[in-house]
């Protein structure tokens, strides 16, 4: 199982990473619309008015202040939490964070305008009061469109999936089964760090921001916690909790975390992603072709470049030091 389990998510970052690329022969990216629907879908027995809580990531150069998003739901526009995430180096957002509140009476659908105040403010709540179970997994999930996520760019360079559907750039959609290998295989594997061997948090998110379902984004959201939630200490003395990985550089993700926090602003993962990338640094201080402490890699200097990449983007307070570290690799 451990083998077809690693097999599968090998699948799945190739097609979230190649499957649904830009490239010469692939379909240019559409103009983004400003306005978009938003899929709520309540957990098992949630009714009533609830904090809907998610994040919208941005082109670069879209969108400069966070106010500018309009949430309506049933056509009434609603007061919302607006909160900027992440900037890009122009100023721009890369994300921003909105809280509505919402009666709830099975699924149902937000309408958002890009661009366009209204509605009013209210103050946001922490994230974590928007959560529920063991696995804090949203009270209400809200799905965005793939044409909104995989246009935003936040993901890498993407596509949807329904832009390609019967075509030759589609090839790995009948091997790459989110459903399938979604985090109740992982957990069936977990205690063995040959599963963790790469950042299936990144990929059930690019597979979200592909296909628009529900699946892969459960499956992000349930697994970036785990990992999160095996983050201990701070900075130099921050370990991971990957079984037999604490010192294993490949094993130190910040991309996932960067990912989830800007779908979510929740800021643990944010400072998870900053602890984790100090201590990626601890591990490799001076990559070289050495040996010993300066065993070099195509590998390790990837992932020590995503944790410093990543961690920046999303950093409050270190963002030039990890950006820095970035450069020397």
């Amino acid at each position: 199982m451990r083998g077809m389990s690693r097999y599968a998510l090998v699948c799945m970052i190739v097609a979230a990473a190649c499957g649904g690329t830009q490239g010469p022969t692939g379909p240019e990216p559409e103009p983004i619309e400003p306005m978009f629907a938003v899929r709520l879908v309540p957990a098992a027995g949630v009714s009533g008015e609830q904090i809907v809580n998610f994040a919208i990531p941005l082109r670069p150069g879209y969108l400069m202040d966070a106010e500018l998003v309009r949430v309506a739901h049933g056509g009434v526009s609603l007061a919302a939490s607006r909160v900027p995430l992440a900037r890009y180096a122009d100023g721009s957002l890369v994300s921003v964070q909105v809280q509505v509140a919402v009666e709830i009476a099975g699924e149902s659908m937000l309408e958002v305008e890009i661009g366009e105040a209204g509605g009013g403010t209210r103050s946001a709540v922490p994230v974590e009061d928007t959560l529920v179970g063991a696995d804090e997994t949203p009270r209400v999930w809200a799905v965005l469109p793939a044409e909104w996520l995989a246009a935003s760019g936040v993901f890498g360079p993407l596509v949807a999936r329904s832009a390609i559907a019967g075509t030759a750039l589609d090839a790995w959609a009948s091997v790459c089964d989110y459903e399938r290998w979604d985090t109740e295989a992982f957990l069936a594997g977990m205690s063995s760090r040959e599963v963790w061997l790469f950042d299936r948090v990144t990929a059930m998110y690019r597979g979200y921001a592909i296909t628009g379902e529900a699946g892969p984004l459960e499956s992000g959201y349930r697994e970036a916690g785990i990992y999160r939630r095996g983050v201990t200490g701070e900075d130099e003395a921050t370990r991971i909790g990957v079984p037999g990985a604490a010192d294993d550089l490949k094993y130190h993700y910040t991309q996932g975390l960067a990912f989830h926090y800007l779908m979510t602003g929740d800021g643990r993962y944010r400072e998870a992603a900053e602890n984790v990338a100090v201590r990626a640094h601890g591990l490799w201080t001076d990559p070289g072709y050495g040996g010993g402490d300066d065993f070099w890699t195509e590998r390790h200097a990837g992932f020590a470049l995503l944790a410093y990449e990543y961690a920046a983007l999303v950093s409050d307070d270190r963002a030039a030091m990890f950006a820095g570290w970035a450069k020397e690799k």
